[in-house]
């Protein structure tokens, strides 16, 4: 028997989607219960679904920026050494040097 693949096991994991489902769930007791109409949950799942996968890329998007590195430019002589102390001892230490 086939197991469950890992992106959906990922993806079920998710607070994002756990969240949306929740929300899917609410929208549907709505709809059997009469408080609002099968078109007004398929808008309300429909924008549920964009504000996911927007958030999704947003995401995505700043982890990329976010494990960039820039290289010096041209002519730059100015270095940065960040050195990570041990707890207790203040934190990171940042020291700039002119060459």
């Amino acid at each position: 028997m086939n197991s469950i693949p890992q992106v959906i096991k990922d993806f079920l994991g998710s607070e994002k989607a756990i969240a949306a489902g929740l929300l899917v769930v609410a929208a549907t007791v709505f709809v059997l219960t009469g408080k609002i109409s099968f078109a007004e949950w398929q808008s309300y799942t429909t924008n549920l679904l964009g504000i996911y996968v927007a958030g999704k890329t947003i995401q995505g998007t700043a982890q990329v920026f976010a494990s960039r590195t820039v290289p010096p430019t041209k002519g730059d002589t100015n270095t940065v050494n960040v050195t990570t102390a041990p707890a207790g001892d203040g934190g990171a230490v940042i020291s700039t040097t002119d060459k």
